[in-house]
């Protein structure tokens, strides 16, 4: 999760790991990656992401499924972010009056390849 994610909720789950640009940031129990680019090097198996608008919009093109927990509040001020949904098919969702649940999988486009090569064929 994000920084700033994590300062608002505490998290400290299992193999929690916070993205901070701020080299002096550090928890106890929680693990601290400075750069997305060195995040394989602590994960292994299936990778959840908590919240936060600029750490999903920097891991978005990496991201096959969302679980989305959205707080029905309409004095917030933060808006969700602004998804291509062209892209996702839900597959759950409730709506429980104070809070909403989505579940989406992104959809796959089939292989250009096999585009071409029907092209060619036909």
């Amino acid at each position: 999760m994000g920084r700033v994610t994590h300062e608002m909720t505490n998290w400290k789950g299992p193999k929690t790991w916070v993205l901070t640009s701020n080299r002096n940031w550090k928890r106890d129990g929680v693990g601290v990656i400075h750069d997305l680019d060195d995040m394989h090097l602590h994960m292994g198996g299936p990778v959840y992401i908590l919240g936060g608008q600029s750490l999903f919009l920097q891991l978005e093109a990496c991201i096959d499924e969302i679980h989305m927990y959205v707080v029905n509040n309409r004095e917030a001020s933060d808006e969700w972010i602004n998804m291509n949904m062209k892209h996702w098919k839900p597959f759950d969702y409730a709506n429980q009056q104070i809070w909403s649940y989505a579940n989406l999988k992104r959809k796959h486009m089939a292989d250009p390849i096999d585009y071409m090569t029907e092209e060619l064929f036909e």
